[in-house]
């Protein structure tokens, strides 16, 4: 779990009134945290990176990975 913590330092700090709100992101972050993990960790880490640097050129958009990534976008729009 302090991976996860460390991962989406959102977490750390959640606060909201609305319950489904913060189990919904908790969810999100669940899910892009074994994805992540999935990858065995490929990604730099949140200290190491900017979030508007996010480098896709590592990544092949035609693998199943990438669909993967795509389906949890498009489950995020919708909340």
């Amino acid at each position: 779990m302090l991976r996860l913590k460390n991962r989406f330092q959102l977490l750390k700090e959640l606060r909201t009134m609305n319950i489904k709100m913060a189990t919904d992101l908790i969810e999100i972050s669940v899910i892009m945290h074994n994805l992540v993990e999935r990858l065995n960790d490929v990604w730099e880490t949140l200290e190491d990176t900017d979030l508007h640097k996010i480098q896709y050129s590592s990544i092949d958009f035609n693998s199943e990975i990438s669909q993967e990534i795509k389906e949890l976008g498009k489950i995020i729009s919708k909340i």
